[in-house]
């Protein structure tokens, strides 16, 4: 976004004005890669809500469709800014949206590993499942509020160095997130050598739900979504 104060590009257009010096991204957004993602998410999002309420997974689902509606939006946005990338309230609410996306997921994730441990067996994990869901949502919901708090702060663009403070406040959202899901992923890899060299600590009740392929597949998912977000 350019920071120039020499001249108001409020009332640009691509005729009269240049994108590379006063686009707020400095280039124009795919029209069809952006409106594919949009349709992406779209179609997961009625998938889940779907799922969700056939198999009762009310926690996960709220996790999922929130970050879903807000990646919609998010690229709904970027849609605008193909038609007009000099709008800042397009920008902003692109930024914020897909920014905020993520924190969601991984409030969906955490929640599954406090059932894989119920399945597994408290022993093979050192944190119990109530302990990891009230640490790793604290810290996802301590991102949320950052983010949120920076989207807002850089919304208002009274001045470049407030604008400065809420994305700076932003970056601290995120990285309060990046470090909760490298915990996170160290939890996961705590737990899958301690079943291996300890198989003694698993639970023997459910030999049979860990044997099944969906079951497994369903671990390595959460392991990758971990990483992704």
């Amino acid at each position: 976004m350019n920071n120039s104060t020499t001249f108001d590009p409020i009332n640009c257009t691509y005729a009269t004005c240049s994108v590379q010096e006063w686009g707020q991204l400095n280039y124009i957004p795919s029209l069809a890669g952006n409106a594919l993602y949009m349709g992406i998410f779209s179609l997961t999002l009625i998938a889940q809500i779907i799922l969700g309420v056939y198999h009762r997974t009310w926690g996960f689902m709220v996790g999922v469709v929130a970050g879903n509606a807000l990646e919609i939006l998010g690229y709904a946005y970027r849609v605008e800014l193909h038609y007009d990338d000099f709008n800042n309230n397009d920008f902003i609410i692109y930024l914020v949206g897909l920014t905020i996306a993520p924190a969601f997921y991984s409030g969906a994730i955490y929640l599954c590993l406090a059932r894989i441990i119920a399945v597994y067996g408290t022993a093979v994990s050192l944190l119990s499942p109530r302990a990891i869901t009230t640490i790793f949502i604290g810290c996802d919901f301590l991102s949320l509020v950052l983010q949120a708090a920076g989207g807002a702060v850089t919304s208002l663009a009274i001045s470049e160095s407030l604008t400065q403070t809420g994305i700076n406040i932003m970056i601290a959202g995120l990285s309060t997130q990046v470090v909760s899901t490298t915990a996170f992923c160290c939890v996961c890899l705590q737990m899958m050598f301690r079943a291996y060299r300890r198989p003694d600590l698993v639970n023997p009740n459910s030999s049979t739900l860990r044997m099944r392929l969906k079951f497994r597949l369903f671990l390595w998912g959460e392991y990758s979504l971990a990483l992704c977000v």
